[in-house]
């Protein structure tokens, strides 16, 4: 009987034992979940900060986007603007220098030197025919004198020459678009 009391105990000890080794396993894969969770909640907290300043650049993003939307706005009106007025200038006679095909300015002829005038002038007995009115300002999109119309103050034979300006006009503004 104190053999099988003794074998009870050894075997009673050894189980014993495994439970101790096993206990001190459990403790440091608890310990390792506990270590585990601390650096889950620091990756946590960055990654709230991370997000707080991602939300605040898409912010200053938006800002600035608005911004230069509007900047653009403002540089596009300005663009119509001198589109129009260039438009304006091309159409009148005489309002751009010569240019050849190539968009060079063509010298301009001399003029042989006038004698100056011995006798007086006469002052002009009747007044000058009235100058036709000017039509009401072009709208934007609006050409005030369609092509082939002469201005009212434009001889006849003009056209050819606005038309040739025109052109030298539009070759000017496709380079300057080119470029930039």
């Amino acid at each position: 009987m104190f053999l099988i009391s003794a074998l009870v105990d050894v075997a009673m000890a050894g189980l014993m034992v495994a439970l101790l080794v096993y206990c001190v396993k459990l403790n440091r894969r608890l310990a390792a979940v506990r270590d585990s969770d601390t650096e889950i909640r620091q990756m946590i907290v960055e990654l709230q900060t991370a997000a707080d300043r991602a939300e605040a650049s898409v912010g200053a993003l938006k800002t600035a986007g608005v911004e230069a939307e509007r900047l653009l706005r403002v540089q596009v009106v300005r663009a119509e603007a001198l589109r129009d007025e260039l438009g304006a200038i091309g159409r009148r006679p005489g309002a751009l220098p010569p240019h050849d095909r190539a968009g060079e300015l063509v010298p301009a002829p001399r003029r042989a030197p006038v004698a100056p005038r011995t006798e007086p002038r006469a002052p002009a007995a009747t007044p000058q025919a009235a100058r036709p009115a000017m039509p009401r300002p072009a709208t934007r999109n609006e050409d005030p004198y369609p092509d082939g119309v002469p201005y009212p103050d434009e001889p006849a034979s003009l056209p050819a020459r606005r038309a040739e300006a025109e052109e030298d006009l539009l070759r000017a503004i496709r380079v300057a678009r080119a470029g930039a």
